[in-house]
């Protein structure tokens, strides 16, 4: 429970006015998820809390063994999303927050862009990444 203060005043001690404070008790609202993000969001530095939203990403390859993505969202790393493959199609769905994401496949161990994305951008290597703006 949350104390709060109320002020009283008596008429004087020692010739100066007096002032005594009583406490009296005050419940505090349950936290729940959004009270939670609310009170981070007014604590911290009151960014908004930006809430990811789910993207599917899907490539046709015919005979390949092993699919992966990598991107910015995941630091590049060419084995943390494994796609599900049926019948030469691959398919994964991530939570991406808004904003602009870089990203290729890895299709048996060979880098390759996205064949239905025509949007790309030059990587540091000189090579191309595909891009996905959300």
């Amino acid at each position: 429970m949350k104390k709060t203060g109320q002020i009283s005043r008596r008429k004087t001690v020692n010739g100066k006015p007096a002032i005594k404070v009583r406490s009296r008790s005050v419940k505090k609202a349950p936290v729940t998820a959004k009270t939670a993000i609310l009170e981070k969001t007014a604590i911290n530095d009151m960014t908004p809390v930006v809430e990811p939203k789910p993207v599917t990403f899907s490539l046709q390859t015919g005979e390949a063994h092993r699919v992966f993505i990598a991107g910015s969202f995941n630091n590049w790393c060419a084995t943390q999303h494994e796609m599900i493959g049926t019948a030469g199609i691959f398919k994964i769905t991530l939570p991406l927050t808004p904003g602009r994401h870089e990203y290729k496949f890895i299709v048996d161990d060979v880098w390759t862009v996205d064949p239905k994305n025509s949007e790309t951008a030059v990587n540091q290597f000189g090579g191309l990444n595909s891009v996905i703006d959300m």
